[in-house]
């Protein structure tokens, strides 16, 4: 399966990109705020405030590879 990974600063277009390149390659598309969030039942802000950012970061790092 092919895996595409979009980084960059909040607002850039990643999902507005992301969602356009799953429809053209015909593959699944996953936000990771999205999925963090439907996961943990908490807004990434929340997650953000409760573990500070080294541990959102370090969060963020274990849903990416799952």
């Amino acid at each position: 399966m092919i895996r595409i990974f979009l980084t960059g600063y909040m607002g850039a277009g990643k999902t507005t990109l992301g969602k356009a390149f799953a429809r053209t390659l015909n593959v699944p598309f996953v936000d990771l705020d999205w999925y963090m969030e439907e996961r943990f039942h908490k807004t990434v802000g929340e997650l953000f405030a409760e573990r500070g950012e080294a541990g959102f970061r370090e969060l963020e790092r274990n849903m990416l590879r799952e």
